[in-house]
């Protein structure tokens, strides 16, 4: 097996419980991709002439016509990360529809399948710690990663409560710069950057009865879940993956990210229960995840279940034009756009099927180019 994984992980080893996963039946040659390089590509070239029976795409999404140039294989799977990938438009999705599609967010595989691709949905949990403690009630730790999620989103979220000590995490994502905190957090803030070894952080966790979710958006969300099964209090934009293991005042607390609503003080006075919901709710999935692991090794090499056209789209540098192509060489339709009131269809590029022309606030589409057939108004 050839593994591609993203060269981030080498810190943060989040990806290590699949890599186990796969080592237990395959031989695995990995491949870090740093997408962040200028030539990412360049990487591939030590494989060349290279054949594997499985390729594993773990978060990053690389050039396949570069790839393929240097290696064959016989089966592919994808593991994309809803945080990298979910806002992809659909062309970049049926370029891998030779792919086994293996998500961990439920709203990226029901997208997916959508499309017509063979795509499989698996919810991951980590292990449940034996023994915690329950921390200071009134003690946030917030690992700041991004520049959007920061301590003014902090603030604005514990605007009604009252905060003792807010732990600050001070590890960015590359191309992401801190923020000086505002004068209410500044007295109570502790610093930390990385930890020399991994139980001085969880020992900062467990003093927190809070857990402050670092990003918007997560591909799994190895951190937030970690705290839940520290039995920590998350709280999370109401965005996946967070919304699709916490639910609000239950097991955790969502917010809206653009339009956060503040937390009441009678949500600190149920933290203890919401610690040990998220507790057991974390401990009941990882017992469902022991089970379940194994059929990633089936979904593997699994027949690829696409019902999607081999469809590429081209676009113009000089019109406004998108061509579709069936095979990547039979041009099925012919998308031109001649100003912003007017647009046709053309099916093999020359046989004129729809022309759609826009006034004010109403459509009108007319078949084979003059035949009006309907009128939308808007």
């Amino acid at each position: 097996m050839l593994y591609i994984d993203h060269s981030f992980h080498n810190k943060t080893r989040s990806a290590d419980f699949l890599k186990e996963l796969l080592q237990e039946v395959y031989e695995v040659e990995i491949c870090n991709f740093d997408p962040y390089d200028k030539e990412p590509d360049k990487v591939f070239e030590q494989l060349d002439g290279r054949t594997y029976d499985v390729l594993v795409l773990f978060q990053i999404m690389p050039d396949l016509k570069k790839l393929k140039k240097h290696i064959t294989f016989k089966h592919a799977a994808l593991f994309p990360m809803f945080d990298a990938s979910g806002s992809l438009a659909d062309e970049a999705w049926i370029s891998y529809a030779e792919f086994n599609i293996i998500n961990f967010s439920r709203t990226l595989h029901e997208r997916l399948k959508a499309l017509g691709l063979s795509s499989y949905y698996i919810q991951y949990f980590p292990k449940p710690y034996d023994d915690f403690q329950w921390g200071e009630a009134s003690n946030i730790y917030f690992w700041q990663r991004v520049m959007n999620v920061n301590l003014d989103l902090v603030e604005k979220v514990f605007r009604h409560v009252t905060v003792g000590k807010v732990h600050l995490h001070k590890v960015l994502d590359p191309g992401h710069r801190f923020k000086a905190p505002s004068t209410r957090f500044s007295d109570k803030l502790v610093y930390s950057e990385w930890y020399d070894k991994r139980e001085d952080m969880l020992k900062d966790i467990e003093s927190c009865a809070f857990y402050m979710a670092p990003r918007l958006y997560e591909g799994i969300g190895m951190s937030f879940l970690e705290a839940m099964a520290m039995g920590r209090c998350v709280v999370a934009p109401d965005n996946p993956t967070m919304s699709e293991y916490i639910t609000h005042g239950v097991n955790g607390f969502l917010y809206d990210a653009y339009f956060p609503a503040p937390l009441s003080p009678e949500n600190m006075a149920n933290v203890r229960e919401i610690q040990r919901n998220a507790y057991r709710f974390i401990k009941d999935g990882y017992d469902r995840w022991e089970m379940d692991k194994y059929k990633i090794l089936e979904w593997l090499e699994a027949p690829v279940l696409c019902v999607t056209l081999p469809l590429r789209i081209k676009k113009s540098k000089c019109w406004r034009v998108r061509t579709y192509r069936l095979f990547d060489c039979l041009p099925i339709c012919v998308v031109k756009e001649r100003d912003k009131r007017k647009r046709y269809y053309d099916l093999f590029g020359f046989i004129r099927i729809l022309k759609v022309k826009r006034k004010m606030k109403e459509l009108k589409c007319y078949l084979f180019g003059f035949l009006p057939v309907w009128t939308v108004e808007y």
